[in-house]
């Protein structure tokens, strides 16, 4: 039996198709509704700097030391798991966030891969707060982990 669904190829499908209308769209304004569009970026990076500066007021990011610490224990796993596949690898931290990274042309999780190493898998993909399968340029896959070491807090309207 052979399930297949292109879920991939479908959503490309419709974004191709939402970047073509676009562009018919953009085609047809005249030129006195490009003049004004030519204009609106200016005034929407004002209103989105204005908007940033307002949250910023109204939001504040409290960097957290179990965060940062875990990372550290993350990159010390991954440095493991990358050296078992063997496998590519980038940790960076920063002062709020960090990330792992690993490349190859290809990756294998088989029965016979420790399951010390399937549970450092497992264990990114938990602590990630985002992560991502990327080809890069060269051809090699890549598989990106980011960890934020920041809680945000809403100010209230009195601060």
């Amino acid at each position: 039996m052979k399930l297949e669904r292109k879920f991939y190829t479908e959503e490309a499908a419709l974004w191709k198709k939402a970047e073509q209308k676009a562009e018919k769209e953009m085609t047809s304004f005249s030129e006195s509704e490009m003049d004004e569009d030519e204009r609106d970026p200016s005034l929407k990076a004002q209103e989105t700097l204005e908007r940033t500066l307002s949250d910023r007021r109204h939001n504040f990011h409290v960097v957290q030391r179990e965060k940062f610490d875990l990372f550290e224990s993350i990159c010390n796993s991954a440095m493991e798991f990358a050296e078992t596949l063997p496998l590519d690898i980038v940790a960076e931290a920063g002062q709020s966030f960090g990330s792992v990274t690993f490349s190859a042309d290809r990756m294998m999780i088989m029965s016979s891969t420790p399951p010390e190493m399937k549970e450092i898998l497992i264990m990114l993909i938990r602590e990630a707060d985002s992560m991502d399968f990327a080809v890069r340029d060269d051809g090699l896959l890549e598989l990106n982990f980011v960890f934020s070491f920041t809680s945000g807090t809403r100010r209230g309207k009195h601060d």
